[in-house]
Order: structure tokens, then C-alpha cells, then sequence
């Protein structure tokens, strides 16, 4: 099972690498920002205070670029309930 799994990732890697690039080179172009641990479900699951992030609408219009159709769910911002 997990030779399976793991030829299966590779195969996805190898096919969608140049798409992969460019996620990761649009990522490391970003700034670093504060990471805001209440907005993560599992904030412990960095000890880095610091974060960088692709916005959804960037993400999808990377991924079109090579024909890739995805869908984002995006619940925007939390705000908390008033007092």
C-alpha cells in the first residue's frame, strides 16, 4: 500500500512539476507576514510567529494557466461576535 502511494505521488509531482514551480516560486516571492494563531484551527501546529500566504484567487488563476480547473472555499474573515 504505501509503494503504491508513493509512486502515485511521484507520478502527480513529475506530471504537474512546472505548475508546482510556479506555486512555489509565487509563494516565495511573498512577504513574510505576523501569523495570527486565532485564526488557526490548530495553532499549535508552527511555533513560527511568521507566515507566508497565497491568496485562492491567486492560487486559481496560477492554475489555469495550465488548464487546471479548481475551486476555492474561501469563509473569508472571522469576526468575532459582538459584545
Amino acid at each position: 500500500m504505501q509503494t503504491r502511494i508513493k509512486l502515485q505521488a511521484k507520478t502527480l509531482v513529475n506530471k504537474h512539476s512546472v505548475v508546482i514551480k510556479e506555486v512555489a516560486e509565487e509563494l516565495w516571492a511573498t512577504p513574510c507576514t505576523n501569523r495570527n494563531e486565532q485564526d488557526e484551527p490548530n495553532p499549535t501546529w508552527s511555533k513560527s510567529k511568521m507566515e507566508k500566504t497565497l491568496g485562492g484567487k491567486r492560487l486559481l488563476e496560477i492554475l489555469e494557466k495550465f488548464g487546471i480547473q479548481a475551486f476555492v472555499w474561501d469563509p473569508g474573515p472571522r469576526i468575532a461576535p459582538a459584545e
